[in-house]
């Protein structure tokens, strides 16, 4: 899919980026062959949790079910400024989201407007409640916006999507396409997601043509994350070919993990995670605001190379990496729309 975003992606790369992602890959191809953990370069991209607040209770999200565990914070401003200062030579493209809602923080903008001046490409993830100020969005520079609407009318909507307003989503939506229509912008690029569950698998047809009706730029259709196997009844989709899962528990994996090499977390602590599927961060590498903004330290520490090797050494022992579904069928389609 990320080939929809190459006329935006290219002008932001350079020779040096470039090389970085050469040495990151071929230290991931050694370390998949010698089961040892080779690090020659720096991560291609971060995930950046803005904050780790939400307004929605989804009952698969750990934050909405209230499993997650962690304090609601909201990540400093300037913790933010001294990562991406010392990682913008290396880093292609920021993803903000992991388990909030980052339009829920008062400085994402201008994390954003912080990351697009330094040549990052940008692509944040939203439910979509707080898009009323279509031209402060469109100004900040952000690259590209997923927007998640689990549902194409209102009553299968808020089946998944508790404490949420279908038409504030909806009028959000419209606000930002009509700005960048009368402004001739070409960014935020829109895309409408539906993660696909059983309880709006039948509105499929319906959400294509809504995602043309909105004249969003795309439309992603994708599969569920189910972290509780007891909950595959309720919400795997009866549709096999919309499903993430076998059935049962019968869930492989493989044991070579690229985002341990390419995508650690920032959290809104300013504490850095391994991957985004810890999500209650069980393995912290360190803080941003404890070691003076010093992330190689923490990329190369003997810490993080451990849990690499261990990881090859037999992937059961993390619960996490059970559940890791990053190598599984994530997305059905991704089609333009707009």
């Amino acid at each position: 899919m990320w080939i929809k975003y190459l006329p935006v992606f290219l002008p932001l790369l350079s020779w040096r980026k470039i090389w970085n992602l050469f040495a990151i890959e071929l230290s991931l191809v050694l370390s998949n062959l010698l089961r040892k953990s080779f690090v020659w370069g720096m991560p291609t991209q971060i995930m950046v949790e803005p904050t780790n607040i939400c307004n929605l209770q989804c009952p698969l999200c750990a934050n909405g079910a209230g499993v997650l565990g962690r304090r609601p914070d909201y990540l400093d401003l300037e913790v933010f400024k001294s990562t991406i200062n010392e990682l913008h030579p290396w880093l292609t493209q920021i993803l903000f989201w992991n388990q909030g809602e980052p339009f829920l923080s008062k400085t994402f903008l201008e994390m954003v407007r912080y990351t697009v001046d330094r040549k990052i490409f940008t692509l944040a993830s939203t439910n979509g409640h707080f898009l009323n100020n279509a031209q402060e969005i469109c100004d900040s520079g952000l690259h590209a916006l997923t927007i998640s609407l689990d549902g194409a009318t209102e009553d299968t909507y808020l089946k998944y999507r508790i404490g949420g307003d279908f038409q504030k989503v909806l009028k959000g939506i419209r606000g930002i396409v009509q700005f960048k229509r009368k402004n001739h912008k070409k960014t935020p690029v829109l895309i409408l997601q539906l993660v696909i569950t059983r309880l709006n698998e039948h509105e499929v047809p319906k959400i294509r043509k809504l995602a043309r009706e909105l004249e969003v730029n795309y439309l992603l259709l994708k599969t569920a994350e189910i972290p509780n196997k007891e909950d595959l009844e309720v919400y795997s989709p009866q549709t096999p070919r919309y499903r993430r899962y076998f059935s049962g528990n019968d869930i492989p994996f493989r044991k070579n993990c690229p985002k341990l090499w390419t995508q650690p977390v920032l959290n809104s602590n300013g504490e850095w995670s391994v991957c985004c599927f810890d999500k209650t961060v069980t393995f912290p590498l360190g803080s941003s605001k404890q070691n003076g903004g010093n992330f190689r330290e923490i990329w190369t520490s003997r810490q993080f190379n451990t849990f690499r090797k261990l990881v090859y050494k037999d992937r059961n022992n993390f619960p996490m990496c059970i559940d890791c579904s990053a190598h599984l069928k994530l997305f059905f389609d991704f089609e333009k729309t707009g």
